[in-house]
């Protein structure tokens, strides 16, 4: 890890941090008969994308 730039290292680090959070209110929200395409209207692919990731 020591040739990789500071800001690459920073942002991978972010990037693991912002993961983990994003399962966690994902875990929370799963519980909840959520009506996605009513909270996010987004197109058909990102909404299969969305499904896939999950189950």
């Amino acid at each position: 890890m020591e040739n990789v730039p500071k800001d690459i290292q920073r942002n991978e680090r972010t990037l693991r941090e912002l993961s983990s959070e994003f399962h966690a209110v994902r875990e929370k929200l799963e519980g909840n008969d959520w009506n996605w395409s009513s909270v996010l209207p987004e197109p058909e692919n990102s909404r299969k994308v969305w499904r896939k990731s999950l189950s």
